[in-house]
């Protein structure tokens, strides 16, 4: 699922004349590179039917440098007023690794806040797993997303507007921690040790949803028996316990957590028409030894039967809580091509108008189809969206219900368990709640519960700890999409 970012800038570059490297020349790029002093979006070209801005090419120039040391003296020495392609964007890493340290430490000034300029520079941070990394993050006290108009010796000579702060900083700390736990279980055992609020609280968390690496990490840091005796002394758990799981749930399912979209998979979303449900299915795992374990939510989303999607929500030790954005698959339901050459699409009443194809063959969507499996026409969860559209998703998903879910070793890939894994729980009919933040009418009352106290959710939370399947009571379902489609067009 990793995108080849410094492929991609060379290409955005429109750069042919690759070297053996598979970048810009060097010489050509240092020419480029010192020239400049300023990181701006400049003026467009196009080549080949492509726009090429100054910026993609300056760009590929920084990207094709020899080594880390040159990338981080020539990018430190620029003045940043725009920036590369795509707002997550990790091509320095890539590139260069852990080397380019000390040009994203640099963005963190004496005043506390992180300027994400070029925005790079947030994603970059979260691939590289230091001890300097993780205290910088923990010395953050606020995001600017744009330059303040002066800074003298790395602090701000003007107070950040608030307009110019993101929200974040917490949230970036902890998908930074989820991602790095050897170094960052390590800091905050010794945060904890030294009487650190902040700290000895995520510890505890840590160590409530991961017992035994945390107890591991904590140890080589503090030695072991500091990190017993500060076990005992905050009384963490020593296994995984269903209470912890449901914690991660309940806090997700509340809104209580930063998320790059909507923290928890509901039926309705009233946004729009694009936000379309039609079906969920919830996958539980387990690592083999040890504490880790993980929850993916997939939800097929969308009114267009070519880009609707299905969305992932993850969950567990390893990941940050909420929608993964941009990692699910597009349906990519389109008419079939032999159709589309007889002329027929489009022709009322037609076959042809009602087919669509998919990876698990062809279905036609005509009248029998729809009486068959109760399709209902004009009926949808969300506004202002396209019925048609979505029954047709619907006619899919009614004759190849399984045809868009992840297969186990994705599941176990997307909530960063590895090989060491196995699926325990993977249901698609079974009682899901959507929290108490979501209620605006009857229908939506009626799911509007934590998972913590549904019964559901707390057999789920049972069978992870115990490895064991049969614990599992999937409840009434509710996941049929006929129960939430209330609106008629």
């Amino acid at each position: 699922m990793t995108e080849d970012y410094v492929a991609r800038a060379m290409v955005d570059a429109a750069i042919v004349a690759l070297d053996a490297r598979s970048l810009m020349p060097l010489q050509e790029a240092r020419d480029l590179v010192r020239a400049s002093t300023v990181f701006a979006k400049g003026q467009s070209h196009e080549v080949d039917s492509h726009v090429v801005l100054d910026s993609d090419l300056l760009w590929a120039a920084l990207l094709s440098l020899e080594d880390a040391a040159e990338f981080v003296r020539e990018a430190s020495r620029l003045r940043w007023e725009f920036h590369p392609r795509g707002h997550y964007n990790v091509a320095p890493v890539q590139r260069y690794g852990d080397e380019i340290e000390a040009w994203l430490l640099a963005h963190v000034g004496a005043d506390g806040y992180l300027l994400n300029v070029p925005w790079c520079v947030k994603p970059c941070l979260l691939e590289i797993g230091t001890q300097n990394i993780f205290r910088a993050l923990w010395g953050t006290r606020g995001i600017l997303e744009r330059p303040l108009a002066a800074r003298v010796d790395g602090a701000a000579a003007e107070a950040p507007a608030p307009a110019v702060v993101a929200p974040d900083v917490e949230g970036l700390l902890h998908r930074w921690i989820v991602r790095h736990h050897a170094v960052s279980y390590g800091e905050l055992a010794r945060l904890a040790i030294a009487g650190d609020e902040r700290g000895t609280q995520l510890f505890v968390s840590a160590a409530a949803k991961s017992p035994s690496e945390v107890a591991q990490h904590a140890a080589a840091a503090v030695g072991a028996d500091a990190a017993q005796m500060l076990s005992l002394q905050l009384q963490v758990p020593t296994q995984l316990e269903p209470r912890a799981i449901l914690r991660v749930l309940d806090d997700a399912a509340e809104w209580e957590v930063d998320s790059e979209g909507f923290p928890w998979p509901l039926f309705r979303t009233g946004v729009a028409g694009h936000w379309e449900y039609h079906a969920l299915r919830v996958v539980a795992a387990r690592s083999l030894s040890g504490d880790h374990w993980g929850v993916l939510f997939e939800r097929v989303t969308g009114c267009d039967p070519e880009v609707a999607t299905v969305d992932l929500y993850r969950y567990g030790s390893n990941v940050p809580s909420g929608m993964w954005i941009g990692a699910g698959p597009y349906l990519g339901l389109g008419v079939p091509e032999e159709l589309l050459e007889e002329g027929e699409w489009g022709q009322a009443g037609s076959d042809a108008d009602r087919a669509v194809l998919g990876p698990d063959g062809m279905v036609f969507c005509g009248e029998d189809t729809v009486r068959a499996h109760d399709l209902r026409p004009g009926h949808t969860t969300e506004q202002h969206g396209d019925p048609r559209g979505a029954m047709t998703i619907r006619a899919y998903l009614a004759h190849f219900p399984d045809a868009f879910w992840c297969q186990d070793e994705d599941v176990l890939q997307a909530l960063a368990l590895g090989s060491d894994a196995e699926v325990v729980v993977a249901s698609t009919s079974f009682a899901h709640v959507t929290g108490h933040a979501m209620s605006r009418d009857e229908v939506e009352a009626s799911v509007c519960f934590s998972p913590s106290e549904s019964n559901t959710y707390r057999s789920l939370a049972q069978a992870i700890c115990d490895r064991d399947a049969r614990v599992f009571e999937p409840g009434v379902a509710n996941t049929d999409w006929r129960l939430h489609a209330v609106f008629e067009e």
